[in-house]
């Protein structure tokens, strides 16, 4: 017999660390990206930087529930436009660069 057991999957897991508090991005769930599809969608259409910057706060909390609205609002542009990126996978390739590099800088100290 064949199985395929859904829950031995495992999750990939991120975080996110601000000010001093550490977050965890739920998993993308089928549900989850139909919405946030729907509301990207939408906000291509916003001519209105501030309603943007509003549905961006929202699918960030969608991803990251316990991050308040109070403190995304706090953030620089920046940051929270890395944030997005982060959720959306958009860093991994770039965080993994980074990884790979510093290791090779330490271990031998070869490139």
């Amino acid at each position: 017999m064949k199985t395929l057991n859904l829950d031995e999957l495992a999750a990939v897991e991120r975080t996110i660390t601000i000010k001093g508090e550490t977050h965890n991005v739920t998993e993308m769930t089928v549900g989850n990206f139909l919405d946030t599809s729907k509301e990207a969608d939408e906000l291509e259409k916003i001519k209105d930087p501030a309603k943007q910057l509003e549905s961006t706060i929202r699918l960030i909390r969608r991803s990251v529930p316990t991050l308040t609205e109070e403190t995304l609002r706090s953030m620089s542009f920046e940051k929270l436009f890395t944030v997005v990126k982060f959720i959306q996978g958009e860093m991994d390739k770039e965080m993994h660069d980074a990884a790979t590099e510093g290791a090779g800088q330490e271990g031998d100290g070869k490139k």
